[in-house]
């Protein structure tokens, strides 16, 4: 792996100072008690479960799925609250699950009008269902192997927190052999580099999802070079700016996915612009 001496020393502080001033202004500007909420739901207490059963898996796993490939949120969420998933998912249980097929859940419930309450055709993308019934699958072959994911996961000594240069370390041997292993099995969808991160993140580990806005702000930091190239950062970037997050975050005794959160927000994401006046979008940053 990479050293993670990733930029200069007076390049890491001249970006860590324009984030304190970042930082700083999104909570003068912000919108209380949701970014207090929010931050304190990301830190997470004492950090991941590894009691998780695979049924909460696969329910966190579907339902990053879904969020994924710039959906409109607010869609995703009233299909949740309304249970749907729950029903269409047999109540996430990966032993049912997989014995789906995505097809039929496509015929039944992309655009049915005869089950306007299943609706699924806000997910974007009916590649999805594949995802979501194939990982259903991964997890029976993981368990198969190792009881559950969450114990395959306690198995990969993740630390807790990044809160140092050899933790740092640590964390991300422990991810590649966790990709590893993923790739090695077909695991949809998570055996990617992004989608991983942010399932780690999620399940919370000291990790951050490097998605488009995210890397759209690493531009901006200086973290990583402009590009004129539309599509995905290459991955040694976005493996890149994950480091420096939570460089950032061991510096200022915070977690990774709070930092996150200040990227998300400064970046303009459409959910993340509610945690801050309208006026925190004028200053010159």
């Amino acid at each position: 792996m990479e050293k993670l001496d990733l930029l200069p020393d007076n390049g890491l502080e001249r970006i860590f100072r324009r984030l304190d001033i970042i930082v700083e202004k999104i909570h003068q500007h912000a919108v209380e008690p949701l970014l207090s909420r929010d931050i304190e739901r990301r830190t997470g207490g004492t950090g991941p479960s590894f009691n998780l059963t695979d049924d909460y898996i696969l329910k966190r796993m579907i339902i990053l799925i879904a969020f994924s490939q710039q959906v409109r949120s607010s869609l995703i969420d009233e299909i949740i609250e309304a249970g749907v998933f729950e029903r269409v998912f047999a109540s996430y249980s990966p032993a049912d699950v997989a014995m789906l097929d995505p097809e039929d859940l496509k015929r039944m419930y992309w655009d049915n009008p005869s089950k306007p309450r299943e609706r699924l055709a806000p997910l974007r993308f009916p590649i999805k269902l594949n995802s979501m019934v194939d990982s259903a699958k991964s997890l029976l072959k993981i368990a198969s192997q190792h009881s559950s994911f969450m114990h395959f996961i306690e198995r990969q000594r993740f630390p807790i927190k990044a809160d140092s240069l050899n933790n740092q370390r640590l964390f991300w041997e422990s991810f590649d052999n966790t990709r590893g292993y993923l790739v090695d099995i077909g695991f949809p969808f998570f055996a990617e580099f992004t989608s991983l991160c942010h399932l780690l993140s999620d399940l919370g580990f000291d990790c951050a999802k490097p998605d488009s806005i995210v890397m759209g702000v690493a531009e901006r930091l200086g973290i990583i070079g402009a590009t004129t190239k539309k599509g995905q950062r290459p991955l040694k970037e976005r493996k890149k700016v994950v480091q420096i997050m939570q460089m950032y975050s061991a510096h200022k005794n915070i977690k990774t996915p709070v930092v996150d959160l200040y990227f998300l927000i400064y970046g303009g994401q459409t959910d993340a612009r509610k945690f801050v006046d309208q006026a925190f979008y004028s200053l010159s940053l």
